[in-house]
């Protein structure tokens, strides 16, 4: 805080003495306010001004300080907002600089500071024991105002957002939205499912990272706030700390020697749920989309989707190879039926003899129910995207070596072999 301090000090002064030699005629010069004759005098000044701020920001424990202190309400909040500077806009390595200087500069104001008067009271330096109501209120406004200008430098979305000032609302708080919209999936894809949950731990991580709020009063600076955390975000999560906080998480992870989020994840897995989530209920509690049209920086240590390359013929020759020396017919086709149709394993194992049908002469296709019965009980097809639920053609090959046939009759029997050998 006393570094970030010194900065603002010295580019006030040398603002103040360009402007001076300006109006000399002498000139721009980037050196003249330390050169010279006033080099001295500035060094004092300044010197003087950041032992008054050290115990403006760091008061010894003495209830007459904290009284004398207290005249000036907005004081602490001084405090409260360089200390959310150092934390959100500085950076860990120049917190780091900053507490070492602090430390520095703290045992040298110790040194030099003026006698202590004993009295009746608890000892107070004479230098604060005598200072009036005025100047501290000065000093104050002069801080206050040296702070809103590096306050001003500093993005929004880079300072805590659970601390945001926002707007009055009656709307539902985003946590309750959230669970509406929880709760929907959960209908659609059934109780208990992954994908449901994984939203669930990174909506909960949003609230943590940004604050509850009510829904209609997060922006676009929100959503950046979130991607501009989510860049030191552990990829892995084997390895984040599940004892530790979200924040601790990311602070540990500042200098990036854990491999972050890919692109694809922290678009696609992280920043559309939140969308999706906020506006679940607009139309029930009659809001607006708080991220409706907002352009999104994403970090470029976010690694680009790779695009998916065909497997060899000789390493699909391989599986073939292997499914046909085990001697089991399941082993044998499941592997062909994959790479003809192109459908995922998820849907593919749970196929029954029912699901096959002659849509068109000599054209066999297999459809999903969508649900089966398992264990007496009804359960969906564990399917990826509803474009699962549509038809697919078979390839002519399975016609010709009465694969079809053979699975037609396995009738409720199909899904349970293809399903073993995926365990």
């Amino acid at each position: 805080m006393l570094a970030a301090k010194a900065r603002l000090l010295f580019d006030e002064a040398k603002r103040k003495r360009t402007r001076e030699a300006a109006q000399r005629g002498e000139g721009s010069n980037d050196d003249l306010f330390i050169s010279g004759a006033s080099r001295r005098k500035l060094i004092d000044e300044i010197r003087s001004s950041l032992k008054s701020y050290l115990r403006l920001i760091n008061p010894p424990q003495s209830a007459s300080l904290h009284k004398e202190a207290g005249k000036d309400e907005g004081l602490w909040d001084l405090v409260s907002l360089h200390r959310e500077l150092a934390k959100w806009a500085v950076g860990e390595a120049f917190e780091k600089r900053s507490r070492e200087s602090a430390d520095t500069d703290r045992g040298t104001a110790l040194e030099t500071e003026t006698p202590v008067v004993a009295g009746p009271a608890s000892p107070v330096p004479v230098s604060v024991a005598s200072r009036q109501s005025a100047p501290l209120k000065s000093s104050v406004n002069h801080q206050k105002a040296a702070l809103e200008e590096a306050r001003r430098s500093v993005p929004a979305f880079r300072l805590d957002r659970r601390k945001a000032q926002r707007k009055a609302s009656s709307k539902p708080l985003f946590s309750v939205i959230a669970a509406d919209y929880l709760a929907l999936r959960e209908t659609a894809r059934g109780k208990g499912d992954k994908d449901v949950k994984i939203a669930r731990a990174r909506l909960d991580l949003f609230i943590k990272l940004i604050g509850d709020h009510p829904v209609d009063t997060y922006n676009g600076t929100d959503l950046q706030a979130f991607v501009e955390l989510m860049q030191y975000w552990p990829g892995d999560s084997k390895e984040r700390d599940p004892t530790a906080s979200p924040l601790s998480v990311i602070e540990n992870n500042c200098d990036l020697h854990l491999r972050p989020l890919a692109l694809k994840t922290l678009k696609e897995g992280y920043v559309s749920v939140v969308k999706s989530a906020s506006r679940a209920r607009l139309t029930d509690y009659d809001y607006q989309d708080p991220f409706g049209g907002v352009a999104i920086r994403y970090p470029a240590t976010a690694a680009s989707p790779v695009s998916a390359e065909p497997l060899s013929a000789k390493r699909i020759s391989a599986i073939f190879q292997i499914g046909v020396e085990s001697g089991v017919m399941h082993y044998a086709m499941l592997p062909l039926l994959g790479h003809l149709t192109g459908r995922r394993l998820g849907l593919l194992v749970h196929l029954t003899g029912n699901d096959f049908r002659e849509k068109f002469p000599h054209v066999w296709v297999a459809q999903s129910s969508g649900i089966m019965k398992i264990n007496d009980h009804w359960k969906r097809v564990p399917i990826k995207t509803d474009s699962s639920m549509t038809f697919f053609v078979l390839h002519h090959l399975l016609c010709e070596i009465d694969f079809v046939d053979w699975a037609v009759r396995q009738k409720e029997g199909l899904r349970g072999n293809l399903c073993n050998i995926t365990r």
